[in-house]
């Protein structure tokens, strides 16, 4: 059985001050962190609508569409996803989740596994401020 899951505009909904804290954890060098900051800190943007540039504004969370850490970023975001999916213990075997940029899938064995694996995915929204949308469920039995 599996669920497909689209985590809608990730890339803009990335926390920056959680990301610090992931990168952090994760034993990446201070340095890098505190320039990763400092960029964060002064990432600034506009809209461009039929020709006219609107006015400039501070961008507060998010990492850059198309941006070359971006995809890399994100990762280390929902890595702890990943990893609260396999430690739940849920169902007798651990089937796996496939996460590809923004979108995730979920594989168990059981209803109960999957419905157990959607939980962990929403607590996970909850706790660090990133929408998920079930996008397809495929039901095989």
């Amino acid at each position: 059985m599996c669920v497909s899951l689209d985590a809608s505009k990730a890339f803009d909904n990335v926390l920056h001050h959680g990301l610090f804290v992931k990168l952090i954890n994760k034993g990446v060098p201070v340095v890098f962190i505190r320039l990763l900051c400092n960029w964060c800190k002064r990432m600034k943007s506009s809209v461009l609508w039929n020709n006219v540039l609107g006015d400039i504004f501070a961008v507060n969370c998010g990492v850059r569409q198309g941006g070359v850490l971006s995809a890399i970023l994100f990762s280390i975001y929902v890595d702890d996803l990943i990893d609260e999916l396999r430690n739940s213990g849920y169902g007798r075997l651990f089937v796996g989740c496939i996460l590809y940029a923004d979108d995730i899938l979920l594989l168990s064995s059981s209803c109960y596994g999957l419905q157990s694996m959607l939980n962990v995915c929403a607590e996970f929204r909850n706790k660090w401020d990133t929408v998920l949308f079930l996008t397809q469920l495929k039901l095989s039995v």
